[in-house]
């Protein structure tokens, strides 16, 4: 919002350097799942990494099934669910040099902290409960859904 404030102020001072143009604000890179594992700590749930073979079996299924429903003529989503699996590893940032140098634009809050008060916002405002009661039976179901469509999936090749 800083960001969009800086722009307009500027749209203003000095248009010919802004009108028209596109500026990029991010803070400093993280893994998207970094972010989960920063928002699962504030929450007080148990956060565990994948190891990467399991990632990688669990994105060709997801793949296959994808295929399937292709070949099938179904409605499928405009991003293939499969590529999320890569998407969790990509540390992505973009330069924020533009934005310094003509909106006078800087990062004032780390990201941990931003992840930390968008949490406290959402615990404060749905009324969710800190601790790892729902979570750990939400992750035992999913895993035990993830590991029956699995077995089922191998069981129809």
């Amino acid at each position: 919002a800083r960001a969009a404030l800086l722009a307009a102020q500027a749209l203003v001072v000095k248009p010919k350097d802004v009108v028209g143009e596109a500026f990029w604000v991010t803070g400093e890179p993280i893994c998207p799942g970094d972010i989960g594992r920063i928002a699962a700590e504030f929450m007080g749930y148990p956060f565990f990494w994948v190891a990467p073979p399991i990632v990688k079996f669990a994105q060709a299924a997801c793949w296959i099934w994808h295929q399937i429903r292709r070949c099938c003529g179904c409605q499928l989503p405009g991003i293939p669910p499969s590529q999320f699996y890569d998407m969790v590893n990509y540390e992505l940032t973009f330069d924020n040099s533009k934005a310094a140098r003509v909106l006078g634009f800087k990062v004032k809050v780390p990201l941990q902290e931003s992840i930390v008060r968008i949490m406290n916002v959402y615990v404060h405002t749905s009324g969710a409960s800190r601790g790892p009661g729902l979570a750990l039976r939400v992750l035992a179901a999913s895993s035990i859904g993830l590991v029956l469509s699995v077995l089922v999936l191998v069981k129809l090749l």
